[in-house]
Formats: C-alpha cells, sequence, structure tokens
C-alpha cells in the first residue's frame, strides 16, 4: 500500500495478485490470482489474507464489490462468484457461453454487468435472477464498467483475429432501457498490426468520462456525453483484464502505469503530470487501486507482492 501524497510505502500483503480491489469503506482488499486462481481478502491493517477462496485459473479474473464491502463478485470460468466478505462463502451462478473476462455491479448492488470472450454482454439481476442480453459487440468483451450513479454502462471489446473487418469499439449504453446511446473506435490500425486492442474501460466518479487503455501504450480520456476523446496521454502500459489506470475516489487524479513501470499520477482533464511513484516492485506491476478516501494506493506486481503506499 502506498500513500498517494507522500509517496510513500505503507505495508506489503503476503500473496499474488492479478487483479484488485478496496472494499468501499478502505478497510479490506480483495486480489484475485490469474496463476493459482485463487481470491484472496485481506484487511488493509494486516500483511497476510484473511480469507483464502480457491477457484479455477484463468489469464483474467476480474473481481467488483458490492456497494457495502460485504459481498465481492468474481470469475470463476464459465461462471459468476458471489463471495461472501466476512465469511468467505462461495455461491456459483451459471449463465455463460464464454469465459467471464469482465464484471461491474451497481452502486445500490442489485444489478452485476458480465462481459465473454463470445462477444456477449450480460446483464444480471442479483435479486430476481433475471438475465438480460444486450446485442452482440464486434469482438471478445474485454471490459465493462457501470458508472457511479448506475443509469450507464460502458463496454468494450477487442478486434476479432479471425475477421478482419471488425474493429475495437468503446460502447456506452443506457442500462435501464437497454439501449445504445454512442460508440467510439480508435483510428483504424496498420495493416496486420492489432495496435488498437481495447484492454479495460473505466468510469470517472463523477461519470463525466471514461479512461481508455489500448496495446497502442496510449491511454485516451473521453466524455461520456458525447463519445470524444479528449485527451491522449503516451507511454501508458496496459494488461488484459488489469486496472493499469484507475481514477482518485474525488476524480482529480488518474494513477497510470508506464511503459517504464512507473505510476504516474495526472490530472485527467488537462493530462497535466502530478507526480511519479517510483520503486518498490522488483518485477513488473499488474494493477492499481485507490483507497475509498484516495489516501493510498495498492499495487500488484508479478513478484507475487502487492504494495501499499500512502
Amino acid at each position: 500500500l502506498w500513500n498517494t501524497e507522500t509517496g510513500e510505502k505503507l505495508r506489503t500483503l503476503e500473496g499474488q495478485a492479478s487483479y484488485i480491489a478496496f472494499g468501499p469503506k478502505g478497510k479490506v482488499i480483495a486480489g484475485a490470482s490469474s496463476v493459482d486462481g485463487v481470491v484472496r481478502i485481506w484487511s488493509t491493517d494486516k500483511e497476510e489474507p484473511v480469507h483464502v477462496i480457491k477457484g479455477v485459473p484463468a489469464s483474467n479474473r476480474p473481481i467488483a464489490f458490492g456497494p457495502k464491502g460485504r459481498m465481492l463478485v468474481s470469475s470463476n470460468d464459465l461462471k459468476v462468484e458471489v463471495i461472501d466478505v466476512r465469511k468467505g462463502a462461495v455461491g456459483l451462478i451459471d449463465f455463460h457461453a464464454g469465459r467471464v473476462t469482465s464484471l461491474s455491479i451497481t452502486p445500490n448492488g442489485r444489478l452485476v454487468a458480465a462481459g465473454d470472450e463470445r462477444f456477449m454482454l450480460h446483464l444480471w439481476n442479483l435479486k430476481s435472477g433475471r438475465v438480460v442480453k444486450l446485442p452482440f459487440h464486434l469482438g471478445p468483451v474485454q471490459s465493462v464498467d457501470i458508472s457511479p450513479d448506475g443509469k450507464k454502462l460502458v463496454s468494450a471489446n477487442k478486434r476479432d483475429i479471425t475477421n478482419p473487418r471488425t474493429v475495437a469499439e468503446v460502447r456506452i449504453w443506457d442500462i435501464k432501457k437497454g439501449k445504445l446511446l454512442r460508440a467510439y473506435q480508435p483510428e483504424k490500425p496498420k495493416i496486420d498490426k492489432v495496435v488498437h486492442n481495447i484492454m479495460k474501460v473505466t468510469f470517472s466518479p463523477d461519470g463525466k468520462l471514461i479512461a481508455l487503455e489500448s496495446g497502442d501504450s496510449k491511454l485516451r480520456i473521453l466524455e461520456t456525453k458525447t463519445g470524444k476523446c479528449i485527451q491522449t496521454l503516451k507511454d501508458h502500459s496496459p494488461h488484459i483484464g488489469h486496472s493499469t489506470a484507475v481514477f482518485s475516489p474525488d476524480g482529480r487524479m488518474l494513477a497510470a502505469l508506464t511503459t517504464d513501470n512507473t505510476v504516474r499520477l495526472y490530472e485527467p482533464k488537462t493530462g497535466k503530470v502530478l507526480r511519479d511513484l517510483e520503486g518498490g516492485h522488483s518485477l513488473e506491476i499488474h494493477s492499481l487501486a485507490f483507497s475509498p478516501d484516495g489516501r493510498m494506493l495498492v499495487t500488484t506486481s508479478r513478484d507475487k507482492t502487492a504494495l501499499i503506499w500512502g
């Protein structure tokens, strides 16, 4: 864990994680590993995990907390896990034909959005069990995120390498109506070079901006209302399924991983560099997450450690 104001490293958490998330109150951190398929739950004041939940190893095992931090959803190959954070108990929901690649949950905890590798995007009502399928994407769905007010959904697909006519695309949806509002496509890549493979999309805390991570080492900031790109930040290092660009809770900072394995803090609307967080990990950083109060940042790495900056 790291202090975002001073750049000081606070604590090293035991156990590996490829994808991480803070609980809503900032006292709990969940980490999912693509190596051993394990979801680990830590308390921020302890180095050892309080729960270890075994699953299916996968290249991408996304996780998302419910609004009160008592529930955690995670992918388990073709299924979605619903985890009781306090007990470590697991329930499984099986409704996908393809491997689940991305998850997001509404602020009220009633709806889960899940994308899969077979171009499908599902909206699942946790209370009623009803599942709504949205129109097919142009390729495997890489990322989904629900806006902080729970009214909009952003989803992104990568190019389908078996069909050269398809392109990477970001879609913005009205959740209640299931209606596509607008779409954004990065400029088409050169022939035989998939440089615009979209990795991740993330709403800002006020829902007005979207951070778009892509395979051309650029981090784009989109305007939700128009779907237009307003900033392009260079030297970004994205990883499929991992959060390597995250907004601070107040929306004033954007933490992003650079190509030289540095965590860079930006002012998202202007692209101004505020600070660099360097050192700490011996190998490539996988994922980033802010605490709810914005004072701490946690990073995970291939060196099998999670660091808390404070």
